[in-house]
C-alpha cells in the first residue's frame, strides 16, 4: 500500500546522498534536505485502507515499532529495496508499507524515535528534539547562548587539533558562498570553560551557519565544546586579531565554478 512515489530524487541519488554523509561530516546537510522533501517507506497500515494508491484524509496510520535499549524506535527506509532486506531478516513481520514523503511522516510521528534504514550499512538515528527542529527550520545542534556580561577570555592556537576537524569545516564551508575566510583557535575562560573557537569571516550568518549543527563536530572535536563567532568582512575585532591564520580562505576560482 503506497502512494505514488516522486521523480524528485531518485532512491539511488538518495542513498548515495547518505553513504556520502556517514562518511563526511560535510555532505550531512545536503542529506538531510534532499531526505524531508523525499518519499520514504514504513512499515505499517492505515484505517481504513488506501484507495486506487492514496491514503484518505481521514485514515489512522498504524506503524511497525522496533524495541532498542532506549525504549521504542520506528524504522523506516530510503527505498522499497531496503525494506525488503529488513523484511527479510525480520521473519514473520507484517509486509505492509505505506509510502509518503518524509517531512509528512516527521509531522505524523512527532515526539517519536526513528531509525533509518535499520538493517543497512548506512542509518541514522533521530531523536524526537531533532526531528521538531527540522520540521521547525531549526538547526538542532547549533545553540544561541546571549552574552548579557562582559566576557573575560584568553584566546589563542588549539594545542591539538584534530586533522579531519579543519578538513570536514573547509569542505562545508566551500560550499557556503558567504563565508570568505575560517579561523579555528581556542579559547578560555576564568571560570574553566574552555574549547575551540571558530571564527567565521561572512556577511550573511544564517546563510554560512546553514545546516552547521548537522556536522555533528564534537564527534571530530573528541567531545570538546567548538563555539562560533561570525566576524564581519573587514573587521579588526581584537579577538580576531588573537586567532590563528585562517585554515580556509576562499578562492575567486570556487565562486567562478559554484
Amino acid at each position: 500500500m503506497s502512494e505514488p512515489v516522486s521523480e524528485q530524487t531518485s532512491p539511488n541519488d538518495l542513498e548515495r546522498l547518505l553513504e556520502a554523509a556517514a562518511s563526511d561530516p560535510a555532505e550531512r546537510p545536503a542529506f538531510t534536505q534532499a531526505l524531508l522533501a523525499h518519499e520514504v517507506f514504513v512499515l505499517g497500515r492505515t484505517d481504513p485502507s488506501p484507495v486506487d494508491g492514496l491514503i484518505p484524509l481521514d485514515a489512522k496510520m498504524h506503524f511497525i515499532s522496533l524495541e532498542d535499549a532506549h525504549g521504542t524506535v520506528l524504522p523506516f527506509f530510503t527505498s522499497l529495496a531496503k525494506l525488503e532486506a529488513a523484511l527479510a531478516a525480520w521473519p514473520g513481520t507484517d509486509p505492509a508499507f505505506l509510502c509518503l514523503t518524509c517531512r509528512h511522516f516527521f509531522e505524523i510521528i512527532r515526539g517519536s524515535r526513528l531509525i533509518l534504514n535499520p538493517s543497512a550499512a548506512q542509518g541514522k538515528h533521530y531523536e524526537p528534539e531533532e526531528i521538531a527542529a527540522l520540521l521547525d527550520g531549526r538547526d538542532s545542534g547549533l545553540e544561541e547562548v546571549p552574552v548579557t556580561d562582559e566576557l573575560h577570555v584568553l584566546v589563542g592556537a588549539p594545542r591539538n587539533v584534530p586533522p579531519e576537524l579543519p578538513a570536514a569545516l573547509a569542505r562545508y564551508f566551500v560550499q557556503r558562498l558567504a563565508v570568505a575566510a575560517a579561523h579555528l583557535g581556542w579559547w578560555y575562560q576564568p571560570d574553566g570553560r574552555q574549547g575551540y573557537l571558530l571564527g567565521v569571516v561572512s556577511s550573511d550568518r544564517e546563510l554560512a551557519l546553514d545546516g552547521f549543527g548537522q556536522l555533528e563536530v564534537t564527534q571530530l572535536t573528541g567531545g570538546a565544546s567548538l563555539d562560533i563567532r561570525i566576524f564581519a568582512p573587514g573587521t579588526r575585532d581584537g579577538m580576531l586579531a588573537s586567532l590563528p591564520p585562517p585554515f580556509y580562505v576562499r578562492s575567486p576560482q570556487a565562486d567562478l565554478s559554484d
